[in-house]
């Protein structure tokens, strides 16, 4: 009874989110469920499990995995995960990648220099941060972030990431350029930057870091795109191109790190070669790695038979990265289509085989009795993914650099509310109205003028509409304040930067600026100015020379 309690208070009461459509709610619920039962006792700590009955072990993955969905609503759990990490690291500072019980004693495995946990640690950890506000935290697990950094950075190749594995697979023995990587290491190199910055740990390589991470956006594009394909494809060594598709190349297009066109292009690609339309993304495309055991240096058939396991499998995570492209690409209602159809209880119940029921995997092959059937029924990051993806849809959005909030919401979300950890404060965040930009931002009652980086605060109420007064929609700083002098009709920003680092920002305005100064320099001419829907929008990039910098806008 007290264990039914527990789940059903984590469940339902604990972490608001009401919201009218009942499809999305029920597996906000569910997952919330899975992220409170899914836990198991291994010595004297009670650690996150992905699946009951199936495993006795601790695995670090399903721990990251699932903490970038719970970290939104639920810091106090995400702390003491990172803290578990850090007390199976010991004195060398090495992220864990396993812990288990083996020969009579317990054991520890590593995360090795190519290991994608080491990526997933560092942007967990940043988004920690911007949730909890704990820098306490932080600077306990510094140690750890540099020696993830350094590990990673070993497996550079001239501006893209090479490892063993495709994509975020645990087998496989060639080494090369992955697409999945290098995204994951431009958003490490910048994440590891904000957090140094916040920590008051600031060092000269800050600058080249980012210097890196944009070269490394740069090569991932002019490298690892192929233009007939329409997609980024890894490298199977130095010269030879991996044709498979691969669903971690979504991450890319999940993240920002495409242009229009090619994020468009991605998603088309995608949805030719890796949808399946009634279950959803599958892991890899075409299934044929039972033929090349000896090309990619496979444990025997380790892969799994065609459209099963990682050979074409359909995996959760595909599916969010799938929908989180689809909202990069301001197509929110499809990216909400996606996530009901193939990662709500609903959409996979009414699908072949389906059960309501998240996963790990489902089997995609067509022509089989089997095809839809799942595997592990009740999936711990399955249900973080989906959180992860529905307050994303819910407008809650982040960069490297901030937590800010975006008004492009699918047409079926209007009046909602819900409990979002804010800089160490649990905030009850209200929506109201409709249109494309926010009419009005209030914090605690007082009207403020930035979608981005709100102060910890028990209300924060949006109204969609036309503005009638100007406000900063989003930014690639540290935005440390933001202020609007109505007798002055000036705006004002201030951004913390690494110097040399490309600053970008949007303001949205009822008029056309008149003046744009970055400190004392006068950039008006440099600003981009479009007129969109009875508003413009002022977007502007520049090079931060110092640290510290103030925008302001005269309009």
């Amino acid at each position: 009874e007290q264990y039914r309690a527990r789940v059903t208070e984590y469940a339902l009461r604990a972490h608001a989110f009401e919201i009218d459509d009942i499809v999305l709610r029920r597996t906000e619920r569910w997952s919330k469920a899975i992220l409170a039962a899914n836990l198991h006792y291994l010595d004297g700590r009670t650690v996150p499990m992905p699946t009951p009955a199936q495993y006795n072990f601790f695995f670090t993955h399903d721990l990251l995995l699932t903490d970038l969905g719970a970290v939104r609503f639920d810091t106090a759990r995400v702390a003491s995960d990172l803290r578990y990490l850090a007390s199976l690291a010991q004195a060398d500072s090495l992220l864990p990648h396993a812990y288990y019980w083996r020969n009579g004693r317990y054991v520890t495995e590593y995360a090795g220099s190519d290991n994608w946990n080491h990526m997933w640690f560092v942007l967990l950890t940043s988004s920690y941060l911007k949730h909890s506000g704990d820098a306490g935290t932080v600077r306990m697990l510094w140690p750890m972030i540099q020696k993830s950094l350094r590990l990673m950075l070993k497996n550079e190749r001239n501006g893209l990431m090479n490892s063993e594995r495709p994509d975020w697979w645990d087998i496989g023995h060639i080494y090369g350029a992955r697409a999945y990587l290098t995204t994951l290491m431009v958003r490490t190199l910048r994440s590891y930057a904000y957090l140094a910055i916040e920590i008051g740990h600031e060092e000269d390589l800050l600058a080249e870091h980012l210097d890196l991470s944009n070269l490394m956006q740069e090569q991932m594009v002019d490298q690892l795109w192929d233009d007939d394909a329409g997609y980024l494809l890894n490298m199977l060594d130095s010269v030879e191109v991996d044709k498979h598709f691969y669903s971690g190349s979504l991450l890319a297009g999940a993240f920002d790190l495409l242009g229009p066109a090619k994020k468009g292009r991605l998603l088309e690609s995608a949805a030719r070669v890796l949808l399946d339309e009634k279950i959803g993304i599958r892991n890899a495309m075409p299934p044929d790695y039972l033929e090349l055991i000896d090309r990619y240096r496979f444990n025997g058939p380790e892969v799994g038979a065609p459209y099963q396991y990682m050979n074409g499998g359909v995996w959760p995570q595909g599916i969010a990265w799938y929908a989180m492209a689809m909202l990069a690409a301001g197509r929110p209602d499809e990216a909400e289509a996606v996530l009901k159809r193939y990662l709500t209880l609903d959409g996979i119940e009414q699908s072949p085989n389906g059960q309501p029921a998240l996963f790990e995997y489902r089997n995609a092959d067509s022509s089989a009795p089997g095809y839809g059937r799942i595997d592990k029924t009740t999936f711990l990051w399955a249900g973080g993914w989906y959180l992860y993806v529905l307050y994303q849809l819910a407008g809650v959005r982040e960069n490297e650099w901030n937590l800010w909030f975006s008004p492009d919401l699918p047409s079926g979300f209007g009046d909602m509310e819900y409990d979002l950890m804010i800089n160490g404060v649990r905030s009850r965040v209200s929506w109201r109205g409709r249109g494309a930009f926010f009419r009005r931002i209030d914090v605690d009652g007082e009207r403020v003028h930035s979608a981005v980086g709100l102060s910890p605060a028990m209300h924060v109420n949006f109204t969609r509409g036309i503005p009638d007064q100007p406000y900063l929609a989003r930014a690639t700083g540290i935005v440390k304040n933001v202020a609007y002098v109505a007798s002055h009709r000036r705006l004002t920003v201030g951004i913390r930067a690494v110097p040399g680092q490309t600053v970008e920002t949007v303001v949205i305005s009822p008029t056309p600026s008149a003046r744009i100064l970055v400190g004392d320099h006068d950039v008006t001419d440099s600003a981009r100015v479009t007129a969109k829907d009875g508003a413009y929008v002022v977007s502007l990039s520049w090079v931060s020379e110092l640290a510290n910098t103030t925008l302001s806008l005269e309009l």
